[in-house]
């Protein structure tokens, strides 16, 4: 009687995690994105180039997104690189494409505005679970996306944005770029976390989180001809244990379990640290037998105390300035003057 009552209790448990992942294959809510141009753009052929010298891949991460970005700033802009290729999947495609389209100090503002969830999610845990196929919504996630990305300033940049999804009817990983009639739309649903949110109907198929299969998408960057790749990790991987650093464990330990978004987000943190560390274990063996020069940016040791899912201006001001920092050890500049006012 014990082992029947605990067998429907397991399966009841994993209804309520893989219920939303379900339901988002079949939800009917769209999200309009607009992705047309108010001008002609002629399209540049990024592929033409045979030689790609040095490209970016960000990582998911959610709130940890904060570090990339400030990794971000300071290569960019105080170090002087320059990038031919920008991918990323998760809050990694959102980034990327500010970074393509020029708008470092635009994506820096708009982190630094997050306060809570609902600046991103939309509240209302039974009417998103049956109406859209996710614990939360996505208006206010999907109001910045069609705010601050521009397909004119995406199709016009020199450097390539690469958008990891993955396709719900076929399984298939994607790398989509701006040259897509839906790239605004593609780059929601890279943002878009199976069970936490719905996925994105593009020309009638669903898509979602490209960490899914690769939330540090460099395994497909690894087949180009490129001489450099840079990751940046929003977790990390020093030990191969889910967000070990992360300081919201401590509700779970008092067995908070019992919430449900503390459930389904404790166990995708969990999914997404082994899906990150497989692609950059391999990146970083595979590296020198193909003659790349591979280097990783990562945070470093129990310095980010929130969770995935967690936003809080001051932790977003602390990742932003971690992540400058980092940076600047993986490549110091040995100049005694370096300003650092534009540090948050």
């Amino acid at each position: 009687m014990y082992c029947r009552k605990k067998s429907i209790m397991v399966l009841f448990l994993t209804g309520l995690l893989l219920g939303p992942f379900c339901l988002s294959c079949t939800t009917k809510t769209r999200y309009f994105v607009g992705d047309q141009l108010t001008s002609d753009v002629a399209l540049i052929d990024y592929n033409a180039k045979k030689k790609v010298k040095r490209t970016l891949v960000l990582s998911g991460g959610a709130f940890f997104g904060a570090f990339e970005l400030g990794a971000i700033r300071y290569l960019i802009q105080e170090f002087g690189m320059q990038f031919d290729i920008v991918c990323g999947t998760s809050v990694g495609a959102l980034i990327a494409a500010m970074i393509v389209q020029g708008d470092i100090d635009v994506a820096k503002d708009i982190w630094q505005s997050l306060d809570s969830k609902e600046d991103i999610f939309s509240p209302g845990f039974v009417e998103n679970v049956i109406a859209k196929g996710g614990i939360y919504g996505i208006e206010p996630l999907a109001d910045l996306v069609n705010k601050y990305i521009s397909v004119e300033k995406l199709r016009t940049s020199n450097m390539q944005l690469l958008v990891g999804v993955v396709c719900l009817e076929t399984g298939e990983f994607m790398l989509i770029d701006q040259n897509d009639s839906n790239i605004k739309s593609f780059i929601l649903a890279s943002t878009s976390v199976p069970g936490m949110t719905p996925a994105i109907e593009i020309n009638g198929r669903h898509y979602v989180d490209g960490g899914l299969r690769y939330v540090m998408p460099v395994r497909q960057i690894l087949d180009m001809d490129v001489e450099e790749i840079i990751m940046v990790s929003a977790f990390n991987l020093e030990e191969k244990i889910a967000a070990a650093e992360s300081k919201n464990l401590e509700s779970f330990r008092k067995g908070d379990f019992e919430n449900i978004t503390h459930f389904v987000e404790r166990g995708l943190q969990i999914v997404m640290h082994q899906l990150l560390w497989g692609p950059i274990d391999f990146a970083l063996a595979m590296a020198k037998y193909k003659g790349i020069d591979v280097k990783l940016i990562q945070p470093a040791r129990g310095v980010l105390r929130k969770g995935a899912f967690e936003f809080d201006t001051e932790e977003i001001c602390l990742a932003i300035k971690h992540g400058y920092e980092q940076a600047q050890k993986a490549f110091p500049m040995f100049v005694a003057n370096i300003s650092h006012d534009s540090w948050p």
